[in-house]
């Protein structure tokens, strides 16, 4: 029995020594009591002494002592420690449980909640108990500890926040110091979150990115993490000596094995194990030095070596045994990088022996076949690892320590096609053809596996023939290069020409199941060898190849190959392909169509997500008279990426149903003018009638130069970069006149997203590239050009007023206004709970997919109906707001100061005529520095975008330039600003500034 420090510290401070010491003596107003030790009494005996610093019982005679009540309860009734500490705390009514109390009760409630549970069914599935999995954890108080079970009965919210009331399995982490594992939501530089694994008790509800039911979901852009059953931690923190360590998949795995005396860590699947994380190395660092751990085996479970289910004809056979390969090799190499932190380990690779129970892990294994005989698994490990050929009655381990890449690989016989072949022929039927080592073969008349290329299995680029050499027989090896070229023509390579390497140059491309990837010649003579390793059993063959291979060919031999043309897709008008890892989505006007690839596609342009179809916005309807009305559909309300649509484009505050009728036809043609912009961005066709940059701004007003941000407007661009190839430009650090602005475009890029423009950015540095081909001037690269109907297009974020007001200007540009509902004080993070992209799941992925096809399908109608002028697609948002930013960014600061002072309502300065020198006099006094930047010719401008940006009227008592008087022009129910003829006398010229008002009542 034992307790907590805390709670013995709590007995210490409330008892006084005295009342647990029998016969004390009270002498001249001191407490003695007799000596148990030497038996001095009286006065000579004990002193005993009680007060706020000390409670002691002292013999000066021989110096024996008695240090707090606990202590005398343990002389004086002869008890225990543990007795002593309970008797004391029952004298001052201190309840107290004992550590085995507190593990019981916790192990009883905690048993409770997970009655009937998915997660109770889950650890007896593994022959765990809730007291198996107990974890201690550490508490804010130094070497104290709580003791918590590590599988919970729960789920996760939006926030990423447990709630236990839902009927999955948490599996919390646990450091080896007990500390609660963290990790850092991507861009939240600081904001930690608890590390929470979910296995999901319904997987086909829950689809990863392989398209495939996910049993288990580890939390967004947390990385990896190794699973430390509390086995492992007390062995870390006692330094006791582990011999042999086992990594596997699994976190109930490693509790399993952990509970019958294998010590085990685990890792959330073995593809992991090697990644390149820094807080694994040192995780794993620590604990073999403190536990001195001579071996670490990675072990798989029974299926280590089995093909892929579900194969289909061309699929590659190989692809999961060399997973698992590479996770070995990559663990070998990612061991060893502990001898250079001075840690020196045995490396091993196992995997469970298939039984007659078809038992796939480590814990199928005890709960099966080993039910009551546990012990025999720890014993056949440590005799396996004795064998010389690492074949043991329940486990094969082997020790790859010293072995090569292609040794370890010949585990899994990938490195020899017939043996190969041979072990896996049973799973064949059905399969017309299929890939091995990246070459498809299928089988003969015969019955044999020959290539199913155009080539013949006997027409090898290798030639072995035999001379006689001083009356030896000498050997030789040829290349035969046109049949090497023949055969790499066959299996997808090709050389292309690109702008971007130059008229001269070329590059090396592979086309393989319709996808293009542009390579480096190295992958190509890695092709050719890794064919006749497959092929060749001749191993001065292969030593021949090894070694001449970069010559045999070399850049002047691959430019034999076939030219292959026709590489990019032609865009059509009105149709949009959008392809994905599973199929192809075809757009058009009215549909949103999902099928199979059916072209070559280059890598670049494939979503790397696979993509369901799921309507996100049931329809949205245009009247000229009622305006626009956006309707989501049921899935659509959920979907993330739209609610930040409609978030931005509500500047009212309220919900849509209590927004007036004016305002909500604002706020639905605002939803529309992002759909249309983001749907132009997304669709390749370039109309010639819409040579146009997207541009988005704040509508909110604020002070030139002064910047508002944080809106959400950088949120369009990076959805577009997740949809198709996009080159970013930092507004703030480079200019738009900067030579190699699009330095780092190519001919994939489809957008260029200029974010963050500089105050008073000269636009028309854009015009060209808009407009026409865009040159491209690559650093230490020669320049080249793409067309127009080609070249990327424009997004470009400013928190300013672009100063484009010409026609010529405005020409080029559709703009995106955004309302303040985010800030830096309500962020999407904020309102969503995490961040987008980064933290989404597949669903939401999904969602977002959807409703970017469904942008582009819009525009297209919104074209084909003609909701915006002829030959535009993009709907314009109301533009009030984003007029009066533009007019206040032309007026500038202090003109705007001295002229809302110079013509206040309550002056004499309106509705007067002055002489304009005296105007820009006065201007001039109050801003003497502006002489350098405002002229008299631009000062008049500048009124006149104030008048505008007012409501107020010049001149309103002559004709306008349409020779029409304002009183006629008012009456025709004219919006906007009066603006008269030149009011001329005596070679002066007088300007008189009036409000309507003013102007009505004088008849003008």
């Amino acid at each position: 029995m034992s307790y907590s420090k805390f709670d013995i510290d709590k007995v210490r401070k409330a008892a006084d020594i005295r009342n647990h010491i029998p016969g004390i003596v009270e002498i001249k107003r001191k407490s003695y009591v007799r000596c148990p030790n030497c038996g001095a009494d009286g006065a000579e005996g004990m002193l005993v002494t009680q007060n706020s610093r000390l409670s002691l019982a002292k013999c000066f005679k021989c110096g024996h002592s008695i240090n707090g009540a606990i202590s005398a309860e343990m002389e004086f009734s002869n008890l225990s420690f543990p007795e002593a500490v309970k008797k004391v705390a029952d004298y001052y009514g201190i309840p107290i449980e004992s550590d085995e109390e507190k593990r019981s009760n916790n192990i009883r409630r905690q048993s409770d909640r997970l009655k009937d549970s998915f997660c109770e069914e889950q650890l007896k599935a593994s022959g765990l108990t809730v007291d198996d999995v107990m974890a201690k954890v550490a508490t804010s108080r130094a070497d104290e500890f709580e003791l918590v079970p590590a599988f919970r009965k729960g789920s996760l919210n939006i926030k990423g926040e447990p709630n236990f009331d839902d009927d999955e399995m948490l599996i919390f982490y646990y450091d080896l110091y007990g500390n609660p594992m963290k990790y850092a939501t991507r861009g939240v530089a600081g904001a930690l979150k608890q590390y929470i694994r979910i296995r999901w008790s319904n997987p086909d509800l829950h689809i990863g990115k392989d398209g495939k039911p996910a049993k288990y979901m580890s939390p967004k852009g947390s990385g990896v993490r190794f699973y430390f059953p509390q086995t492992i931690r007390d062995a870390f923190r006692e330094r006791k000596h582990i011999d042999t360590l086992i990594i596997q998949e699994g976190e109930k795995k490693a509790e399993k094995a952990c509970k019958h005396g294998i010590m085990s860590i685990g890792i959330q699947g073995i593809y992991n194990i090697g990644s390149a994380q820094e807080g694994l190395i040192q995780d794993l660092q620590y604990l073999v030095k403190a536990c001195e751990i001579r071996n670490i085996v990675l072990l798989f479970d029974s299926d280590w070596d089995h093909l892929s289910k579900n194969l289909q004809p061309g699929d590659d056979i190989d692809q999961r045994p060399t997973q698992f390969a590479k996770a070995a090799i990559k663990f070998k190499t990612y061991v060893e990088t502990l001898h250079n932190k001075g840690t020196s380990v045995d490396v091993w690779f196992g995997h469970i022996k298939e039984t007659e129970k078809n038992e796939k892990g480590i814990d199928d294994l005890l709960v099966g076949t080993l039910k009551g005989s546990e012990d025999l698994l720890s014993s056949d490990i440590a005799e396996t690892m004795k064998t010389h050929n690492g074949i043991g009655r329940y486990v094969d381990i082997h020790k790859i320590s010293a072995l090569t890449d292609y040794q370890i690989m010949e585990f899994w016989s990938l490195r020899n096609k017939d043996s190969f072949f041979k072990r896996h022929s049973n799973r064949f039927e059905g399969l017309s053809h299929f890939r091995f080592g990246k070459i498809y073969y299928k089988r003969d008349d015969s019955g044999e596996f020959v290539r199913s290329s155009t080539l013949g299995t006997d027409n090898d680029f290798w030639e072995v023939s035999f001379k006689e050499k001083d009356g030896k027989e000498q050997k030789e090896c040829q290349f035969k290069l046109r049949v090497a070229l023949a055969f790499l023509e066959a299996n997808g390579f090709f050389k292309f020409r690109s702008p971007a390497l130059g008229d001269q140059e070329y590059g090396f491309l592979s086309i393989d199941n319709n996808i293009i990837r542009h390579i480096g010649t190295f992958e190509i003579r890695d092709f050719i060898y890794t064919f006749a390793e497959q092929n060749c059993r001749d191993a001065d063959v292969l030593d021949y190849l090894a070694e001449k291979l970069g010559s045999l060919l070399g850049n002047d031999k691959l430019e034999r190959l076939r030219e292959k043309t026709g590489l990019y897709e032609s865009f059509e008008p009105e149709v949009q392909n959008r392809y994905y890892l599973n199929g192809q989505v075809r757009i058009t006007p009215f549909s949103v169509e999902f099928g199979p690839m059916l072209r070559d596609v280059w890598k670049q342009n494939i979503v790397s997500r696979n993509f369901k179809r799921i309507p996100v916005i049931e329809g949205i309807t245009f009247d000229p008279t009622d305006g626009f009305c956006v309707t989501p559909t049921a899935d659509g309300e959920k979907c993330e990426f739209l609610r930040f649509l409609v978030n931005t484009s509500n500047f009212w505050r309220n919900e849509p149903e209590h927004i007036k009728q004016k305002f909500e036809q604002d706020f639905h043609r605002h939803i529309v003018n992002k759909i249309t912009c983001i749907g132009f961005l997304l669709a390749d066709y370039k109309y010639a009638s819409e040579r146009k940059a997207i541009v988005a701004m704040d509508a909110k007003m604020s002070e030139v130069g002064r910047s508002n941000g944080r809106s959400g407007k950088s949120m369009i661009g990076y959805a577009v970069e997740n949809m198709v190839e996009q080159t970013f430009i930092d507004g703030k650090k480079v200019s738009p006149d900067d030579p190699y602005i699009f330095s780092e475009v190519s001919e994939q890029t489809r957008n260029i997203f200029y974010d963050d423009a500089r105050t008073n950015m000269n636009f028309e540095s854009f015009f060209a590239s808009i407009t026409g081909k865009l040159a491209v001037n690559p650093k230490q690269m020669a320049r080249f050009s793409i067309p127009w109907d080609r070249a990327p297009k424009f997004y470009i974020t400013t928190n300013h007023a672009l100063n484009a007001d010409s026609p010529s200007a405005l020409d080029r540009i559709s703009f995106i206004s955004f309302s303040d509902w985010y800030s830096t004080d309500n962020t999407p993070l904020m309102e969503f709970g995490h961040n987008f992209f980064y933290d989404w799941d597949e669903y939401q992925w999904n969602l977002f997919d959807n409703l970017m096809a469904e942008c582009t399908m819009y525009y297209f109608r919104s074209l084909t109906l003609g909701w915006s002028k002829p030959g535009c697609g993009t709907v314009a948002p109301p533009m009030v707001d984003l007029k009066a930013r533009q007019l206040r960014q032309k007026i500038g600061e202090a003109f705007l100061q001295w002229a809302e002072s110079y013509f206040d309502p309550s002056g004499n300065n309106i509705n007067n005529r002055i002489d304009r020198k005296n105007m820009y006099k006065a201007f001039l006094e109050d801003f003497p520095g502006q002489h350098k930047f405002v002229s008299p010719a631009a000062f008049k401008e500048r009124l006149k975008a104030f008048c505008e940006l007012k409501g107020l009227h010049i001149n309103p008592h002559k004709l306008n330039g349409d020779k029409i008087n304002f009183r006629t022009w008012h009456a025709a129910g004219k919006a906007g600003v009066f603006f008269g003829d030149r009011d001329s006398s005596n070679g002066n010229e007088y300007l008189t500034i009036t409000d309507t008002g003013f102007a009505i009542d004088s008849a003008f």
